[in-house]
This record gives C-alpha cells, structure tokens and sequence, in this order.
C-alpha cells in the first residue's frame, strides 16, 4: 500500500472551509487506496485529514513527539501511532513511511 504524507496544521483557529477541505482530502485518500501518514494530531487540519480518511475506510499512521501525546494532542483512532522524541525525528520518520507528499495550507 502506498502512503500520502500530509503535512497541515493543527491549529483550531482557522476558517472551517479549510478543516472541510482537509477532511475531503483525507476521504479521497482512502477513496486512492492509499494510506496517511502525518504528525498524529487530532486538532485542526490535522484531525480533519486524519478523520477524513478513516471515514473513508482508509489507514492513518500518526507520528507523534512524546510532548504532544502527554498533552492529549494525539489521534488515538489511528491504526498505527509512533511516538518520536524530537521534531526532527517526526519528520524524519513521515518521510521515510511516505511515497509522495502533500502540504495543505
């Protein structure tokens, strides 16, 4: 299965045409048969894509710092989640899962 690396934001403060668009992103990623793989959050564009995209029956991987997840920031629904020390490590790690990348704004 190939593997879409998403990278969006995560902040709640955006206009909600963007979680929309977010959320249809993730849907049609399933829909391709192909799996997410981004920064394991469940807030803002983050959440959406992720939600979109079990929604659509698809597979999430989340990558995670330890900070994040302490803070209850993480997407538990995820079929797989890895948990990372730094941030460097995270990003690291979404590239080496990923096949092609995508950035939402």
């Amino acid at each position: 299965m190939k593997a879409l690396c998403v990278y969006c934001a995560s902040s709640d403060r955006l206009a909600p045409k963007y979680y929309a668009a977010a959320e249809s992103v993730g849907r049609e990623i399933a829909r391709q048969g192909w799996a997410l793989v981004y920064g394991g959050g469940k807030t803002g564009m983050m959440g959406a894509v992720a939600r979109g995209t079990k929604q659509g029956g698809g597979r999430v991987v989340g990558v995670i710092p330890e900070f994040m997840k302490v803070r209850e920031l993480a997407f538990d629904e995820a079929d797989e989640l890895i948990s990372v020390i730094t941030m460097r490590e995270r990003k690291t790690m979404m590239e080496t899962r990923a096949d092609a990348f995508l950035a939402l704004p």
